[in-house]
C-alpha cells in the first residue's frame, strides 16, 4: 500500500471565457505547484469542473490527466522526488467511479478519490456495498470524501 503524506493540491480546472478548457493555465498551475515544493497533485477531484468536462476517450479529462502526468514525470526526473497524483474518480453512479478507478489505475495513479453518491440517502450498508465493489475488483488504494 502507498503511504501518502504531507500536502496535495486539489487542482481546479480553469476555463476560458467561452467556456472551454484551459490547458495552457492548467499546465502552468501544475508546474507552479510543483516548484513551490507540494506533496502531491490531486487532478479532477471534486474542485475540478468534472461535472462539465467530457469524459470520453480522448477528452478534456484525458488531456487534463495527460498534462498532470507529463508535467510531474519531468519534475521528478529532475528533483529526484517522488510526487504523489491521487486521481479524482467520483461519480454517483457506481459503474462510473469503476471505470474511472480503473482510468486512475492505467494512468498511474498512486491513487483514487472516489466521494460517497451525495444526492441519494442511503443506508450505511449500500455504501460499504459501493466501496466494497471498487477495491475489490480493483485492488486500488481508495479514499473516501464523505461530503455532508
Amino acid at each position: 500500500m502507498n503511504i501518502l503524506k504531507g500536502a496535495f493540491t486539489a487542482l481546479v480546472t480553469p476555463m476560458n471565457a467561452d467556456g472551454s478548457v484551459d490547458f495552457d493555465g492548467f499546465r502552468a498551475n501544475v508546474k507552479y505547484q510543483l516548484e513551490q515544493g507540494i506533496d502531491g497533485l490531486v487532478p479532477l477531484g471534486t474542485t475540478a469542473e468534472t461535472p462539465t468536462l467530457d469524459d470520453k476517450p480522448g477528452s478534456e479529462e484525458d488531456k487534463l490527466i495527460e498534462i498532470v502526468f507529463d508535467e510531474v514525470r519531468k519534475f521528478e526526473k529532475t528533483s529526484n522526488k517522488k510526487i504523489p497524483v491521487i486521481l479524482g474518480a467520483g461519480s454517483n453512479c457506481t459503474k462510473d467511479a469503476v471505470a474511472y478507478c480503473e482510468r486512475a489505475k492505467k494512468a498511474g495513479a498512486d491513487a483514487a478519490l472516489v466521494i460517497t453518491t451525495n444526492l441519494q440517502k442511503k443506508e450505511f450498508s449500500a455504501t460499504l456495498k459501493q466501496f466494497q465493489k471498487l477495491a475489490f475488483q480493483l485492488l486500488f488504494t481508495i479514499f473516501k470524501v464523505v461530503l455532508a
